[in-house]
């Protein structure tokens, strides 16, 4: 197991605020390179669920790098650093759902 001191480092700690107590959840729809090139690594406290919608990218996840595609759902845990990086030559479209448990 990591140590989870490390993975919960203050400097990528992510303090967007996901959704409201009426609204306890955020969908954000993201297209890469065409919105970002990249996703910097974080983490937040709360669970995201992220569907490829198409293409392919790279996912970082726990210290792990993931070749993900169309139609690959990516279930992220509370306090689990993660980022994502472009494939070269590769556009990708998601959405995420980021939620508190």
């Amino acid at each position: 197991m990591k140590d989870r001191g490390k993975m919960e480092s203050a400097e990528y700690h992510e303090t967007k605020i996901h959704g409201q107590r009426e609204f306890p959840f955020n969908i954000y729809p993201c297209s890469i390179p065409g919105d970002f090139k990249n996703v910097a690594l974080h983490w937040h406290e709360e669970m995201e669920i992220t569907l490829i919608r198409s293409g392919a990218i790279y996912y970082d996840i726990d210290f792990e790098t993931f070749s993900v595609e169309e139609g690959d759902l990516l279930l992220i845990s509370p306090h689990m650093l993660h980022s994502a990086h472009e494939m070269p030559g590769k556009d990708m479209v998601s959405d995420s759902l980021v939620f508190h448990l």
